[in-house]
């Protein structure tokens, strides 16, 4: 709903308008905010999102020591069957950017052989 309300001229703006001083839940929230960077986002309604969802206080700090963990993590957890599954996951859409094969998008790289083919801390960043 809220991605075919921003093709309205000033959408955006009238719901950050709204959204200032309001509290609204962490989940409505990150929805929210993922359905406006689907659209192709906007940096004022973005903001009051994460303002009224109290998103900035549980955003990740990016420091060498969190992307050794990262890193670490993925090494010792991860799995491409389960990246797949994420890959394939309808709310997040990465298909529509990138493929894997043959299936998928053709705007982002095909992420067939990025695993071989790029360093763990190149594909983090």
């Amino acid at each position: 709903m809220v991605v075919s309300m921003l093709s309205r001229k000033g959408a955006a703006e009238l719901l950050a308008k709204e959204l200032d001083g309001r509290r609204v839940s962490e989940d409505l929230a990150r929805g929210l905010l993922g359905q406006v960077q689907t659209a192709g986002g906007n940096e004022a309604l973005e903001a009051a999102i994460r303002a009224a969802g109290k998103l900035e206080n549980a955003a990740w700090k990016w420091s060498p020591q969190l992307r050794d963990e990262l890193l670490a993590a993925a090494a010792a957890e991860g799995s491409a069957e389960r990246g797949e599954a994420v890959y394939r996951r309808e709310k997040l859409q990465c298909i529509v950017c990138h493929a894997i094969g043959n299936a998928g998008g053709l705007v982002g790289p095909n992420l067939i052989s990025v695993g071989g083919s790029s360093q763990p801390d190149y594909l983090l960043e």
